[in-house]
């Protein structure tokens, strides 16, 4: 059941990181740093592989669990970037692109509660 809400709420985020990223780039695309657009754009390659991966065949746990430790990081350095290196009236779509501390918290806490299922044994019963 984790690994579902996992792998769709992956999907969810990295369609609208992806869409938001593109209508930034296209809108105004020196608004924010060019490390803000890379970082968020790993991110999305990343989470587009991964959606693939899982229409063609088995996305493991582990490579979830990376999806979200890199999301994690990918934000803390945005957030970090935005403050040292700009000082603009962040928007919306700017939110969408950089991330908040909300994403940090749903990363973190999805990582740990798949690490703490991965320690025990599932058994189906017919």
């Amino acid at each position: 059941m984790l690994k579902r809400v996992m792998l769709y709420l992956m999907m969810l985020m990295t369609a609208y990181k992806g869409i938001s990223l593109v209508v930034r780039c296209v809108s105004d695309f020196g608004r924010l740093p060019a490390a803000v657009y890379i970082s968020t754009g790993l991110v999305v390659l990343l989470g587009i592989f991964l959606s693939i991966r899982h229409l063609v065949s088995y996305v493991p746990n582990k490579l979830l669990e990376l999806y979200y430790c890199v999301g994690a990081v990918s934000v803390v350095l945005n957030l970090v970037f935005m403050r040292l290196f700009t000082r603009v009236d962040v928007t919306l779509l700017d939110f969408l692109v950089i991330g908040t501390v909300m994403d940090i918290l749903v990363d973190v806490v999805l990582v740990g509660m798949a690490l703490r299922e991965s320690r025990y044994i599932s058994i189906k019963v017919r």
